[in-house]
């Protein structure tokens, strides 16, 4: 998404060179605090996962260590009932 935005950019100014991009949220470690991130091991700054927030495992281990986050966040939510279907994995 972000790649594509710049080409865009590029485009429209005709621009052929070469670029380095740099993305940063400004006091992002402390809105990081505020969000569900310490629970999940992510610390020292905010995550940035694009529109959709979606993780896409490529290991067994990357599935089963998402599906504990996605319980653990259940139950911090008060949830008591979960169900999980694989898909096609």
């Amino acid at each position: 998404m972000i790649e594509r935005e710049v080409l865009q950019v590029c485009q429209v100014l005709d621009y052929r060179g070469i670029l380095s991009v740099e993305i940063s949220v400004p006091e992002g470690e402390k809105l990081a605090e505020k969000t569900f991130n310490p629970r999940l091991g992510i610390v020292g700054g905010i995550s940035i996962l694009g529109t959709s927030g979606v993780v896409e495992p490529m290991s067994t281990q990357a599935i089963l260590d998402t599906i504990r986050v996605e319980l653990r966040q259940q139950r911090a939510l008060g949830r008591e009932d979960v169900v999980i279907s694989p898909g096609n994995y």
